[in-house]
């Protein structure tokens, strides 16, 4: 049977005589077809005559039948626009051939991709698109399907972290629907707009709905520069004050915002403003009188309550408000004197003088004597057995009628049985042992005065820092002192340990003592109240080895190993065979040169060069800022320039020792290019001298609290990542930073986040000269912190050739 058409390559199809002859075993002879093409074929046809493809087995085949098997034509159409990445799309024969269909094929639309089409055109024209199913399409026909193009408006600014916001095609293309689109402004956000500018220009904030967008306009949102001061003392609110734009930044508008808690405070109060300003709160409030403020004053309110003493039966400490009169008649009626008979006399102290007055002239108001602040009255009953207690103890201490009165008796009412806190005892200004038991006369006045605790702050290289307090029993010494704080560091494994004790009182360095000395027990030193302690640590014990056949680098001492050359040729593993026994020591600007021997031996200094055979004629020695060596060949003479760059230390402001033999310089670079006047010699050694021009203080609860030096844009975290970071003591919530120097502006940085994870909020930068505290203490002010900072301070600018 000869086969024509679409689905073989056969043409002629011969049957074995036992197989059917029919138009069935013809398709399965030539391949069969698969489901997916039974719907391709358009028509089968015997000898030009089409058939009923249903009834296939029906069909005899006779010698030499012609068939024809024809196949649908593929029907196609090309596709463009923004939707899709299919360039043609083929039909199916029993697909629908419409743009509906078509648009399921390429793989159809979701809802909200349907608001982007802009259009769809078939053959160039516009079609409806209500209408898709209504549109036939032929083979070859061309689809275009346009997208609305993208509109964005670039937001620059201080309310959204966006900085493109899209607009969708059925969005208003307004300035009013951009501020939606970035979460909207609350009511209370919007006093806080300076300006809102459309592409440079300002606009109006009453008329957003009136600017219409355009694509790839800017608009900038500012918002007014926040505006704060910190409170602290006597107010309702303490704390960081904001100050909203319309607001006045004066004094008086502050007091307003943080309330005060009574008619005392506000009336004999005053405001401290930057521990400089002193101001009176009534001519605040209640004058003409106001005072600016500037961003991040500190503000102290304090008060000193009008309180006198008053000792007797009806004894106690009475507070005289603003508005009562300050007088030694007013007090003892407010005390309840009102009979002159039943008091024998009044006694008024002050300043250790005692002036008696008559009851009755003051119930009378015959005298009027004025009191003030922190006197001390003593109302005397008569016929009283009793004596007055008066000093760092008040009390009316009465006895029995023909009880006998004594020192030791007095001191048991009041409860004082350890005589180790006392300092001194007066009666009637006569000074008496405490430990005796002496009669003392009805009526009479005794002064005790208590020994004070001492408070002493120590910091630096100890295993604990902080404030020390000494009580009564405690002896105030360095020995004490260390003990509390868990001692000092003396490790002799180790690199490092405590070097010198200071002991700094009132900004001056008064005496200093060596750690060994203090932890062997051999030296001592009392301390007085107020005194600051600072333990430096000791220079690392290194030196720098060069030289052929001998291991380079830099070689430490632990404490407890002896600091000289026989003791490093040891930890060198001795010396090698063929390395000179001629050895060169550069130590500051002493070069010399000595014959080791077994028998030689000499003590080295901290940061010795020490050459072994040295190929002087072939190499440049380099010693980088961080103390690492370096060393490389060359057999010329090269520039200054050319050492810094082969060692990778191109950088400005640097200070630059060159020694040549036995000469030593020490040039100061300001620019780097200046290096290049400046030639080095084979066996020259160069070595890099940082220079802390750009430093600040980093104090407190730091590993390593002194100076650091400051790079560009160096924050306050870095700056105490570099001074050793946070000890365990540390309270990262409450960081200091004393803008320009203690006296300055002080800024509460939280830095809690780079300890518990989170995002730091506020990380200033630091700049030349400010003062960073890391304190233990959340809750004591800036203020307070300033004594210990002032210690510091003066230490290190006291003794700072020490601490190099």
């Amino acid at each position: 049977v000869y086969v024509t058409g679409d689905f073989t390559n056969q043409s002629v199809v011969a049957f074995d005589p036992d197989e059917p002859r029919n138009l069935h075993q013809l398709l399965i002879k030539i391949g069969g077809f698969k489901t997916d093409q039974l719907k391709w074929i358009e028509s089968i046809r015997l000898n030009g005559q089409s058939v009923d493809i249903s009834r296939l087995p029906e069909y005899t085949l006779k010698d030499k039948d012609v068939v024809e098997i024809r196949k649908c034509p593929e029907l196609r159409v090309y596709v463009t626009g923004d939707f899709t990445t299919q360039t043609q799309v083929l039909f199916e024969p029993d697909e629908p051939k419409t743009l509906q269909q078509l648009l399921v094929k390429v793989g159809g639309l979701k809802t909200d991709q349907l608001k982007w089409i802009e259009s769809i055109k078939l053959n160039g024209q516009v079609v409806d698109m209500s209408k898709l199913s209504s549109y036939s399409l032929r083979d070859k026909d061309v689809v275009e399907i346009k997208k609305y193009p993208e509109f964005r408006v670039y937001v620059t600014g201080d309310f959204t972290s966006q900085t493109q916001i899209f607009f969708e095609p059925d969005e208003p293309k307004t300035l009013e629907q951009l501020i939606v689109k970035i979460g909207g402004l609350k009511t209370d956000q919007l006093k806080w707009i300076e300006s809102v500018r459309l592409n440079g220009q300002q606009i109006d904030l009453s008329r957003l709905s009136d600017y219409r967008l355009k694509d790839k306009d800017i608009v900038e949102i500012k918002k007014y520069p926040e505006f704060y001061v910190y409170v602290q003392g006597l107010t309702n609110t303490k704390g960081k004050v904001l100050f909203e734009p319309e607001e006045k930044r004066t004094l008086k508008t502050l007091l307003a915002k943080v309330g005060l808690p009574n008619e005392n405070v506000e009336n004999e109060g005053t405001a401290i403003i930057n521990n400089e300003i002193s101001v009176a709160l009534k001519e605040i409030l209640y004058g003409t009188k106001d005072v600016p403020l500037a961003l991040g004053d500190l503000v102290q309110i304090n008060y000193e309550p009008f309180i006198v003493n008053v000792i007797g039966p009806n004894a106690g400490t009475v507070q005289l408000g603003y508005k009562e009169p300050r007088t030694l008649s007013y007090l003892i009626k407010k005390v309840g004197i009102a009979d002159p008979e039943n008091v024998e006399k009044v006694t008024l102290i002050r300043a250790g003088k005692q002036i008696e007055y008559d009851t009755k002239q003051l119930v009378l108001d015959n005298i009027q004597v004025p009191l003030d602040r922190l006197d001390t009255v003593i109302i005397r009953p008569a016929l009283a057995n009793a004596v007055y207690v008066t000093g760092d103890v008040a009390a009316y201490v009465t006895f029995s009628t023909n009880e006998l009165i004594t020192l030791q008796r007095v001191l048991a009412k009041i409860g004082l049985s350890d005589l180790r806190k006392v300092e001194r005892i007066t009666v009637e200004s006569k000074e008496i042992p405490k430990e005796s038991d002496v009669q003392i006369q009805r009526g009479s006045i005794v002064n005790i005065s208590l020994k004070k605790p001492v408070f002493v702050t120590a910091m630096g290289y100890i295993k604990n820092t902080g404030r020390v307090v000494f009580e009564y029993y405690e002896t105030a010494d360095l020995k004490t002192l260390f003990a509390k704080l868990g001692g000092l560091i003396i490790n002799p494994e180790g690199y490092y340990s405590s070097d010198r004790v200071y002991i700094i009182r009132d900004g001056q360095v008064i005496d200093s003592f060596s750690a060994l000395e203090i932890y062997a027990g051999t030296k001592n030193a009392q301390l007085n109240d107020g005194d600051f302690v600072y333990v430096t640590e000791s220079l690392p014990k290194q030196v720098y080895v060069f030289g052929k056949g001998m291991p380079n680098g830099l070689v430490r001492f632990t404490v407890g190993e002896e600091f000289d050359l026989r003791t490093l040729i040891g930890k060198l593993g001795g010396m090698r065979d063929g390395v000179s026994k001629n050895i060169s020591i550069i130590d500051g600007e002493k070069v010399q040169t000595i014959a080791w021997n077994e028998y030689v031996n000499m003590k080295l200094t901290a940061n010795a060069i020490v050459l072994f055979d040295v190929d002087k004629e072939n190499f440049i020695y380099v010693i980088d800022a961080d103390g690492k060596p370096d060393m490389f060949y060359t057999d010329r003479v090269v520039t200054l320039y050319e050492v810094l760059t082969r060692a990778g230390l191109n950088k400005n402001y640097r200070k630059i020792e060159i020694t040549s033999g036995t000469q030593k310089q020490t040039v100061q670079l300001r620019d780097i290019s200046q290096a290049r006047s400046y030639t080095i010699k084979p066996g020259d050694v160069v070595r890099i001298l940082d220079t802390p021009e750009n430093f600040a203080y980093v104090l407190g609860e730091v590993n390593r609290p002194g100076i650091v030096t400051l790079s560009e844009n160096t924050t306050v975290l870095q700056a105490i990542i570099q001074a050793g970071y946070f000890t365990q003591k540390a309270v990262p919530s409450s960081v200091w930073l004393y803008k320009g120097g203690v006296n300055g502006k002080p800024i509460r940085v939280n830095l809690q986040a780079a300890v518990s994870g989170g995002n730091i909020e506020f990380n200033p930068i630091v700049e030349p000269g400010d003062v960073i505290f890391v304190p233990t203490d959340m809750f004591r002010t800036a203020l307070e912190w300033i004594p210990i900072i002032n210690n510091l301070i003066q230490f290190y600018n006291n003794i700072s050739s020490i601490l190099k």
